[in-house]
């Protein structure tokens, strides 16, 4: 199977999961996790191949086998190890003699759709910290996820010129005057478009630095100059913040809005920190920042400014039931109610003062329900991780390790989601739950693993194989010992052999020992009567420059000749096979020997 499977996946899952209704029914969020499921089992070589990205895998691990614990223990029947909830003894007295087995929380089975939400955070984050890794993961998930933004912010627009009272193929029944994209909620909409420009923002800032030297923004000629050379990446990316900001703006979501315009103050504090210096300098830039946004915001709102005059930053309904959750939170602040059980247990807390319309299956704010489901230890302990991971990625956007354009868009999405979850439950909504935390998960793993590293190692398998050092070793002393010797006029024999070898007589004689002292060399007495006459048989096979007649091998062979044998040297002599004629003609040389013969000597009686 190809390798790249697995990364395509996950992408198609995070670009994909806003599109049906914002996968708010449980089907489409086991759908999404199913598949990021099978992505991982595709992937799982991946999983602990990179050291660093261990210890924020095994904290997430670890994290959710101490919530895979408690809820067991909320729906263990209860005197095992937990006592029984207060409304079990009520319950009792009402069903008379009809059994029932208590429990510690409200419900008396775990509802299956519960489970979604909580496994979408964490199906997300896993895929980010495994292929985040793989190069060139993390910038291919960012683009997707920017590309898939547009076309659901165009879709939107689309839809709501065209026909605004129908939500795809169903008729919208809630928020029917605003535009919610592909989600139910507008203010989940709202984040999410927000988080498509934070992206787009960013590549923008990149073309800019790459465009213009900012170190002379006190010029305005030189920018205006450089600008007007029609610089079509920066102007696509400009454009593309620019509809994704608007798209936000279009949902009328108070706090999504003005977030998000915060966050892109905090995102380009973060990208030109460098620049800045100086924490004054920072100051200025983020309140000059600021005064912007509200401009852009009076000029642009539109319907959403008029809204926020007339309802003000913050419901009244939403502070009365965060007093009722803080109500049931102290009723029960170790295990809490229950997973999946706040809509049930809120009725019986709710507060008549802040009316009784509607039905509030949510708190409003991810982390009071989540005390309310599952107490206050493990919530302090999810928000201990969250709170690791986004000062994690801070601190990393501030001195620049990994790739750091993804890590400063990680910080300032995951920052974005965490803001508006105080006060709302976007984190709760699997469409965006997985886009948010897939793409922080990978901003986490880019800021663990260098882009350098990670592109190294994809690139090894195309490079050809490097030698070792024992091997560049070897290959220089045979360049050496090959290349300056062989351009002098000494024998092969001689310059592979080392200068110690460069006197056949003399070393051969001190190996053999005094005994084989003989008028010829051991290499002459085993190779033959015919090679005796070194200077005439090896001249034939060298060049024309070793070519002499009396070279300074048979030199030392005449010197060693006018020695006298000793017995034992030829009693040695006689009792050694001759050499058979075919040896010697095959170690003769092919060539004609054109040399004069060298002089013969006699031998001293």
């Amino acid at each position: 199977m190809p390798k790249n499977v697995a990364p395509i996946l996950v992408c198609l899952v995070v670009s994909l999961a806003p599109l049906p209704f914002g996968s708010a029914e449980p089907f489409w969020g086991a759908v999404w996790c199913a598949i990021l499921g099978v992505a991982l089992l595709l992937g799982a070589g991946r999983l602990g191949s990179e050291v660093r990205l261990r210890t924020p895998i095994l904290l997430l691990l670890s994290v959710v086998a101490v919530w895979c614990v408690i809820v067991a223990l909320q729906y263990l029947p209860a005197g095992m190890l937990t006592p029984a909830g207060p409304g079990w003894v009520e319950a009792g007295r009402i069903m008379g003699d009809h059994p029932l087995v208590p429990k510690l929380a409200v419900y008396g089975e775990i509802p299956i759709a519960a489970v979604v939400p909580p496994l979408s955070l964490v199906m997300g984050l896993l895929v980010g910290l495994v292929f985040g890794a793989e190069p060139g993961f993390t910038e291919r998930i960012y683009r997707w996820v920017a590309v898939a933004g547009l076309l659901y912010a165009g879709f939107s627009i689309f839809s709501e010129i065209t026909n605004p009272t129908m939500l795809l193929w169903r008729e919208k029944i809630a928020y029917v005057e605003a535009l919610t994209g592909t989600f139910v909620n507008h203010n989940t909409a709202a984040v999410f478009f927000g988080s498509v420009a934070i992206i787009w923002y960013l590549l923008a800032l990149r073309e800019l630095r790459r465009t213009v030297d900012l170190s002379r923004w006190r010029e305005p000629t030189y920018i205006f100059n450089k600008l007007r050379n029609q610089n079509v990446f920066l102007l696509g990316y400009a454009l593309a913040c620019f509809f994704a900001i608007a798209t936000t703006f279009m949902t009328r979501s108070r706090g999504g809005s003005l977030l998000t315009i915060a966050m892109l103050g905090l995102v380009t504090a973060l990208y030109f920190i460098r620049e800045l210096g100086s924490a004054r300098r920072l100051l200025i830039a983020l309140a000059g920042f600021a005064i912007a946004g509200a401009i852009v915001l009076v000029a642009a709102g539109g319907q959403l400014t008029h809204q926020i005059e007339s309802r003000g930053v913050y419901d009244v309904g939403r502070v009365d039931a965060w007093r009722s959750a803080l109500a049931i939170v102290r009723d029960h602040p170790w295990f809490g109610t229950g997973l999946g059980t706040f809509e049930s247990v809120f009725s019986a807390y709710r507060n008549p003062a802040g009316g009784v319309w509607g039905v509030w299956d949510h708190a409003h704010s991810t982390p009071l329900e989540l005390m309310v489901e599952m107490g206050v230890p493990f919530s302090l302990l999810v928000f201990a991780l969250w709170s690791l991971m986004l000062g994690f990625l801070v601190r990393s956007a501030i001195r620049g390790t990994g790739n750091r354009l993804y890590v400063i868009a990680g910080a300032g999405i995951g920052t974005l989601a965490t803001l508006h979850s105080l006060v709302d439950f976007s984190l709760q909504i699997p469409g965006f739950s997985l886009l948010c935390c897939g793409l922080v998960g990978s901003s986490i793993a880019a800021a663990l693993v260098p882009a350098a590293a990670t592109q190294r190692r994809g690139s090894e398998s195309a490079k050809a194989p490097v030698l070792s050092r024992g091997s560049v070793v070897q290959a220089s002393a045979i360049v050496a010992t090959k290349g300056p010797s062989e351009r002098k006029s000494a024998s092969s024999l001689t310059a592979t052999k080392g200068l110690s070898e460069r006197k056949p007589a003399s070393s051969l004689t001190a190996k053999k020992g005094a005994s084989e002292r003989k008028t010829a060399s051991s290499f002459t007495a085993t190779k033959g009567l015919s090679e005796r006459k070194p200077a005439a048989s090896r001249t034939a096979t060298k060049g024309p420059s070793e070519r002499k007649p009396a070279s300074a091998l048979t030199a030392k062979k005449r010197a060693s000749e006018r020695k006298p044998e000793s017995p034992l040297t030829a009693n040695k002599r006689a009792s050694e096979p001759k050499p058979t004629p075919s040896l010697t003609v095959a170690e003769e040389p092919s060539e004609p020997n054109t040399s004069p013969p060298a002089p013969s000597e006699s031998k001293p009686s």
